[in-house]
């Protein structure tokens, strides 16, 4: 077994056997779908953009 350097996709979530049913708009989501969306949603992290431009100008003060 090798090992790689990317990182691993964990799902942290329970699947549910209940049936889907469709939203108002009339689009059909298959379960898949339903799994990606649930997964980001449940793995997203806001990012502060003011604390990176600090460090991008610290960082090009140092240069």
């Amino acid at each position: 077994m090798t090992s790689s350097s990317a990182p691993r996709m964990v799902n942290s979530y329970k699947r549910t056997s209940s049936p889907r049913s469709p939203t108002n708009s009339g689009e059909l989501f298959t379960p898949a779908h339903e799994e990606n969306v649930r997964f980001i949603h449940d793995t997203f992290t806001p990012v502060d953009l003011s604390d990176l431009k600090k460090r991008n100008t610290q960082d090009s003060k140092k240069s």
